[in-house]
């Protein structure tokens, strides 16, 4: 026997079912519990993103990422499906500016730097894009906050 007749045969019978009684429908319902919704879990991932693009690099440069020359560096770090646009802009009093942009399906909510003991956190705006207020030399570390994980850029050294 071919095995399409044999579903084609248990399809039919089906059809000539009766509807169960009405009292057993309601008893049914009865035992069912809908799935309770389940809390947020507290246990974010943590993503390190990847320099990809760094317009400051030289064959010959030292460990860590430098914002060099007094001009403004330009770093592409990724992770995801997430591009983070990072400019270094040196600043007269030797401090940094540090701003760029998200790119990527959820942009993220916030991003927070930490240079030293000093942190700084700020949302991002509508286009992703974000400035911070001048932060001093040193070894920073940014983070991107999303709303199920976090992205930690690498370590980036602020010098002239």
């Amino acid at each position: 026997m071919n095995p399409d007749d044999d579903l084609e045969s248990l399809l039919r019978a089906s059809r000539a079912l009766e509807a169960p009684p009405e009292h057993v429908v309601h008893q049914a319902f009865a035992i069912w519990r809908p799935r309770r919704q389940q809390a947020p879990s507290p246990l974010r991932r943590l993503l390190l993103a990847a320099l990809s693009f760094d317009s400051g690099w030289t064959p010959l440069g030292a460990a860590g990422v430098r914002a060099t020359g007094g001009r403004t560096r330009q770093m592409l770090f990724t992770a995801e499906g997430l591009d983070i646009d990072l400019r270094i802009a040196p600043q007269p009093d030797g401090r940094f500016v540090l701003s760029g942009q998200v790119l990527g399906p959820d942009g993220g909510v916030a991003l927070s730097l930490h240079v030293g003991d000093t942190e700084q956190r700020l949302a991002l705006d509508r286009q992703s894009e974000f400035r911070f207020e001048p932060a001093p030399a040193g070894d920073c570390r940014l983070v991107l906050h999303l709303a199920d994980a976090e992205v930690e850029l690498p370590p980036v050294v602020l010098e002239t």
